[in-house]
């Protein structure tokens, strides 16, 4: 169904229904000697208009995907980066880990020894006090090794999955929030 802006009578038909046209075909030709000279002129200023706003639309749509594609090559090559940063803060962490449970085998020792000789009467009771806050804080510092390993493997593979979370990768995220916010604008 086509309509007309005026009405008048039907000159020439240049399309028939159902065949498919380009863009700008003229489809109709459209007379009526009724209409005045300053009608034409306004119809002629709308249809100026109308292409115009679609060639701006149409411009904007175009500089949207190109921005688009650089937002798309700026996330792959942070994303890259990210991952090797946590790859290697993970093998750091594994590090510390292994080296708490090191400490933790020592202070055991240590403490097991000084109440062995607690025991015997050898020396004092209250010397098993210092070893096992030693004890309790080498447990603690593994404890906390342990934290902040399963955040980073966590958020690893949060970024293996396109889900940015954890201040690490804050500046992913607003760039991946930017891009769906344009990528939204162009639709």
């Amino acid at each position: 169904l086509l309509t007309a802006p005026i009405s008048g009578d039907v000159l020439s038909m240049q399309a028939n229904p159902g065949m498919p046209v380009a863009r700008g075909t003229k489809l109709v030709e459209i007379g009526n000697s009724r209409v005045d000279r300053s009608t034409a002129i306004q119809l002629d200023g709308n249809v100026a208009e109308m292409r115009e706003r679609a060639v701006g639309v149409l411009r904007k749509r175009e500089s949207n995907q190109a921005y688009l594609a650089n937002l798309d090559q700026s996330i792959h090559e942070k994303a890259a980066q990210l991952e090797q940063i946590l790859r290697a803060q993970i093998s750091e962490l594994k590090a510390n880990v292994a080296e708490a449970d090191a400490v933790i085998e020592q202070r055991r020792l240590s403490y097991d020894q000084a109440a062995q000789l607690a025991s015997r009467n050898v020396t004092n009771a209250n010397t098993l006090k210092p070893a096992k806050q030693q004890l309790e804080a080498a447990q603690s510092a593994k404890d906390a090794a342990n934290a902040k390993l399963t955040q980073k493997v966590s958020q690893l593979e949060g970024l293996s999955k396109g889900v940015y979370v954890g201040e690490d990768l804050l500046a992913l995220a607003e760039i991946s929030q930017k891009r769906r916010e344009i990528e939204f604008d162009t639709q």
